[in-house]
């Protein structure tokens, strides 16, 4: 999907498994249960976007901007987040085991009882980073 406008789509549900997005706008849009693991999302824009229930394990979203997304009780497992912007994001119950969020900024985001065993969270923005140690003891 090269460059694809989805702003404010309705995606609920929808299988996009391994789809290789472009530069891609997704702003606002609803893709709540949607199935996307192993998608390829460089520089994708989902700020504000409903991942609420999401699949995205394994994905690839490197610089990607979900500033501002929900994405409550998603699984995240393995997903690729560096140097993302999550601020204020809704990531409450998510499974982010072995994710990596290198470089990722995680200003006022909201992390109870996510799952981060294994997660590559180096140069993460540091204040959040006493809140992933209080969640996961392993992490």
């Amino acid at each position: 999907m090269n460059e694809a406008g989805l702003s404010e789509a309705i995606l609920i549900g929808a299988k996009l498994n391994s789809v290789v997005f472009t530069r891609p706008c997704l702003k606002n849009a609803d893709l709540q249960l949607a199935d996307l693991e192993l998608i390829e999302g460089s520089s994708i824009n989902l700020s504000w976007a409903d991942l609420n229930l999401a699949w995205l394990i394994g994905a690839s979203l490197n610089n990607a901007n979900l500033s501002n997304a929900s994405i409550y009780q998603a699984n995240w497992e393995r997903i690729n987040l560096n140097s993302a912007n999550l601020t204020g994001v809704n990531l409450a119950e998510t499974d982010l085991t072995q994710a990596s969020l290198n470089r990722a900024s995680l200003q006022n985001a909201n992390l109870q009882k996510s799952q981060f065993r294994g997660a590559n969270l180096e140069k993460c923005h540091r204040p959040i980073a006493k809140l992933f140690m209080w969640y996961d003891r392993e992490f």
